[in-house]
């Protein structure tokens, strides 16, 4: 899979994560130019005032499956399939609006995004969210199982015990 070349661009704002970005985004005030889920700032500033969203996102080596009702009912092709990572980053008005829609829509329960470039996704489709690679090193901790994976990798590198 193919990502594009990085080039430089102005310097962006962003607003420390929370909880969800979604808080976040409501606090923000004043000349910031862009809201960034993890710390995107300094990958976000690479690519210039055209770029309105961007993800880091690794090629998926696993099977992926659609699943319902305990059986398989599609696989879709593997060389189209990504695994997004933290950060993300997005022009504050891009999440900001996407938040307000999510928000105001009272069906976003019965499907809620998993993470903000869901949220962009289905709520601003003219938005294009950009992928640049990413790194099997950077461990999304989304369960206690992942802080334990990432806490022996961290260990076995340093080789403490």
């Amino acid at each position: 899979m193919g990502f594009g070349p990085l080039k430089p661009g102005p310097p962006l704002g962003r607003v420390q994560p929370g909880p969800q970005v979604g808080g976040g985004v409501e606090a923000v005030d004043g000349p910031v130019l862009a809201a960034v889920a993890g710390d995107l700032g300094r990958l976000h500033r690479r690519f210039g005032p055209r770029i309105r969203a961007v993800a880091v996102a690794v090629p998926s080596s696993d099977t992926i499956a659609v699943v319902a009702d305990g059986a398989m009912t599609d696989m879709p092709r593997r060389d189209s399939l990504v695994r997004l990572q933290t950060p993300q980053g997005f022009r504050l008005s891009v999440i900001r609006r996407a938040h307000e829609l999510a928000a105001a829509d009272p069906r976003f329960g019965d499907l809620p995004a998993t993470d903000d470039c869901g949220i962009v996704l289905r709520y601003l489709p003219e938005v294009s969210v950009h992928i640049v690679q990413g790194s099997e090193r950077n461990l999304k901790i989304t369960f206690p199982g992942d802080l334990a994976l990432a806490e022996s990798l961290l260990s076995h590198e340093t080789g403490s015990p």
